[in-house]
């Protein structure tokens, strides 16, 4: 076989995978999760040298308090009218009505978030000393929770979203360099956070109305929108209470100063675990079509990501544990080193949330498992926070660390072990022939709303 030959059937074969959609569409969203790992990478030394821990430790306080007021704008529909619009891609009058569904029930919910950031100002006294923090932080978590980014996903069509999305926040990040120099500018970083969320989502809502007709939303609509995301909310409520609310919990506990310091160590580390977002955003719809319609084929899918994602998560998480010192002194600089220790074990997190991610999210979800899917993750909050008070009176930052660590490895075990006493081990499931397939629900059956198969017991091999 000549050179040549060689080289057109490997540029063949190059092709036939850059051309696949699920590719084409990782490589997007890499794109836009490279942007947002490289920003942080950018802007953190940056700020924990120019604001130091007692500014930026309630800066960041702010900002888990905005992601928070964020999931509840979201409402759980990154999962569920992606989902939705996964199964109606080809119905544009379907497809109408859940975008003005869902439009419709995050202005409902936005009221309902005003409502609960006027408790919080009246609540903790850094909102009253600083009513500006809370400002930015709600307008933020509007910018953050009207992103229509379930829309491009259910679609698997991302590229245009990506790009409408990352230019405002590069743009208003790199900004923080003009206008935020001494410590006494937190406002002002929050300000640039928060614009830049707004101008993203705008681009992204009028990308997405030129391809769905703007329509009001009925009543019915904006019900029908709020029960099929009831179950992903209490999940990404659930998640929030071991993701974001750490920060929330440890501000509490602890000075803002500790706050810094597992807060410049979280940022690193999950910073780093944006770098597995992009497949997995691609897998969710792309395993629901499979669904439909080969059920052993889509576990053979999910298996070989599974096996993937295990080994890259472990060579990063390892290479971080042993560079810590380095990656501190780098992204945090003087007086920042008792985030070393923080970083190591937030390392740990990095294979748990790889594989706990597509097992959940891209197995346990696309299966109609929700309830089950949020009895693990409200179980893991609940671990997490007993813990957190238990560990970081004695331990700090250091408590905190290791309370998301054991809630994660928690979360990755009790889904495995779900799937298994459904018949449902992705494993398992992949080794099986096809003639063997209707041992397990019917793909119709898997893909039907939750409440079709929730917690049903499914008959092993």
């Amino acid at each position: 076989m000549t050179v040549s030959v060689v080289a057109t059937r490997l540029g063949a074969g190059v092709g036939r995978i850059f051309h696949h959609r699920v590719v084409r569409n990782a490589l997007a969203l890499y794109i836009t999760q490279g942007a947002y790992l490289l920003l942080p990478l950018i802007t953190v030394p940056y700020l924990a040298r120019v604001l130091g821990p007692a500014t930026w430790g309630p800066v960041m306080f702010a900002q888990a308090v905005s992601i928070w007021l964020s999931l509840v704008v979201e409402y759980g529909f990154s999962l569920s009218a992606t989902r939705e619009i996964a199964r109606n891609s080809d119905r544009a009058d379907v497809m109408k009505s859940i975008v003005a569904g869902v439009m419709g029930a995050r202005g409902v919910l936005t009221i309902w978030m005003c409502g609960a950031a006027a408790a919080l100002w009246w609540a903790i006294p850094l909102f009253t000393d600083k009513p500006e923090y809370l400002f930015w932080a709600v307008l933020a978590a509007i910018g953050q929770g009207f992103a229509p980014f379930w829309y491009f996903q259910g679609r698997e069509s991302f590229a245009r979203a990506a790009a409408a999305s990352v230019g405002p926040r590069a743009l208003f990040a790199l900004a923080l360099f003009v206008f935020v120099t001494e410590p006494a500018h937190g406002s002002r970083m929050l300000a640039l956070n928060a614009a830049g969320a707004l101008v993203g989502t705008a681009f992204c809502l009028a990308i997405m109305y030129r391809e769905v007709p703007l329509t009001l939303p009925t009543r019915g609509s904006v019900a029908g929108a709020l029960a099929s995301g009831w179950n992903m909310f209490l999940f990404r409520a659930a998640s929030g209470a071991y993701t974001s609310a750490n920060i929330l919990v440890l501000g509490l506990l602890a000075s803002p100063i500790v706050v810094a310091f597992y807060g410049g160590a979280d940022r690193v580390a999950r910073a780093l675990l944006l770098l597995f977002v992009p497949v997995s955003q691609a897998l969710y719809p792309r395993v629901t079509h499979l669904l439909v319609r080969d059920a052993v084929g889509a576990a053979r899918f999910t298996r070989k990501y599974l096996v993937l994602a295990g080994v890259g998560a472990t060579c990063v998480a390892v290479i971080l544990a042993a560079s810590a010192p380095l990656v501190i002194a780098l992204a945090l600089g003087p007086g920042y080193e008792t985030a070393v220790p923080v970083l190591q074990i937030l390392a740990l997190l990095i294979p748990m949330v790889a594989l706990n991610n597509i097992l959940g999210v891209q197995w346990m979800l696309p299966l109609g498992l929700d309830r089950s899917f949020n009895v693990v993750i409200a179980s893991a909050a609940a671990i997490n926070i007993a813990l957190a008070v238990m560990l970081v009176p004695r331990l700090q930052a250091g408590g905190m660390a290791l309370s998301v660590v054991l809630a994660e490895t928690f979360v990755t075990v009790a889904m495995y072990l779900v799937l298994r006493s459904k018949g449902l081990d992705p494993f398992a499931l992949s080794r099986s022939t096809r003639a063997a397939t209707p041992r397990y629900p019917a793909p119709s059956q898997i893909v039907q709303p939750a409440a079709s198969v929730i917690d049903q017991p499914v008959s092993g091999r």
